[in-house]
């Protein structure tokens, strides 16, 4: 079985900023899933949203193969699609609330055709997969329908910003069936978004002994490991998840924000280089970089990431921040300080 895990936003693990919620115009994104032959896929499925490497939301396709994203700001943004069979799916959109209020974007599933009797054979949850959607049939078959149902009202209710609403459908579907490690995830996620580390750290770890050749899960929790400055667990973590998922941009983030802290900089700007070439909107590891040449005593090439910073990332949440820091930086070197 492939199991859905969501990527957590890394809004605390950032030294030099504080990403603070702004009133802003949103907008959303409409879409469509169908199958090569123009029909709808026959069971629900769940679709990614990301920006910079990381889940903003998710959503179901509902009978007609139709899902959408709401209150979305500027920023460029991927619509992933996996289903087990199929090939998958990542388009990219480009959200400007000020050009439209909504913008459409249209997923075609091409199924995968396996030529060798290797492929044929190949295990669909081998190890290096990268589970980040599954098809609603698949849980259903392992899960009892009450659990599937409460996990279900639980990512309806993140998709609408009703994280309350949503621990609790968690949390029930957690009672029902207690080895229902996605609702494990996600419940460990929100957590860790109202910063209830202990509470997320509980959770990881049951979702890495239920589930141990996830990625996901190591990943989160040595997220947790970081926010809580425990970064020898955390670098154990993130390599575990890193055995599974080798070219997971946010395991080579983590990693090199670690080597920040523990002072390995060349092994940090390795790491911080290989995510930026794995996932070029991942605009956070660009602002650790400039983080790694301010420890270097560097201020010129801080100065030129966060310049960078700006160029590439224009709507990004972070840019008032990364000005701020720019303009203070440029001050200082004017200065001769």
């Amino acid at each position: 079985m492939r199991a859905f895990h969501r990527w957590l936003f890394f809004a605390g693990l950032l030294s030099s900023f504080t990403l603070v919620a702004q009133a802003q115009e949103t907008a959303a994104i409409l879409g469509r899933v169908r199958l090569i032959d123009g029909t709808p896929p026959p069971d629900r499925i769940m679709v990614t949203l990301e920006t910079r490497g990381l889940v903003v939301q998710n959503s179901f396709t509902d009978n007609q193969g139709q899902f959408s994203f709401s209150y979305l700001i500027a920023n460029p943004y991927h619509v992933k699609v996996e289903v087990e069979g199929y090939q998958p799916v990542r388009e990219t959109v480009v959200v400007n609330p000020a050009i439209s209020p909504t913008f459409q974007v249209r997923i075609q599933l091409t199924p995968i055709v396996r030529t060798s009797a290797a492929e044929k054979n190949r295990p669909p949850n081998d190890l290096g997969g990268n589970p980040y959607l599954i098809s609603a049939a698949d849980y259903r078959k392992k899960y009892p329908p009450e659990a599937v149902k409460a996990f279900e009202k639980g990512v309806e209710a993140e998709q609408r910003r009703q994280p309350d609403e949503a621990i609790k459908h968690y949390k029930k579907a957690i009672s029902i069936e207690p080895a229902f490690y996605p609702a494990l995830n996600n419940l460990g996620s929100l957590y860790l978004s109202e910063n209830k580390t202990k509470e997320a750290e509980e959770q990881f770890e049951k979702v890495i002994q239920l589930s141990p050749n996830d990625a996901q899960g190591y990943f989160n929790l040595g997220h947790v490991f970081c926010l809580t400055a425990r970064y020898a667990d955390a670098e154990r973590s993130v390599a575990e998840g890193l055995k599974r998922l080798p070219d997971a941009a946010m395991g080579h983030f983590l990693m090199g924000y670690l080597y920040i802290r523990t002072g390995y900089l060349d092994e940090a700007e390795k790491r911080l280089r290989w995510t930026l070439q794995l996932d070029p909107l991942l605009s956070k590891a660009r602002i650790e970089m400039a983080n790694l040449h301010m420890q270097r005593q560097q201020p010129e090439k801080a100065i030129a990431e966060l310049k960078l910073f700006i160029e590439k990332y224009p709507g990004d949440p972070m840019l008032p921040q990364v000005k701020k820091l720019l303009a203070k930086l440029e001050s200082q070197k004017a200065e001769g300080k």
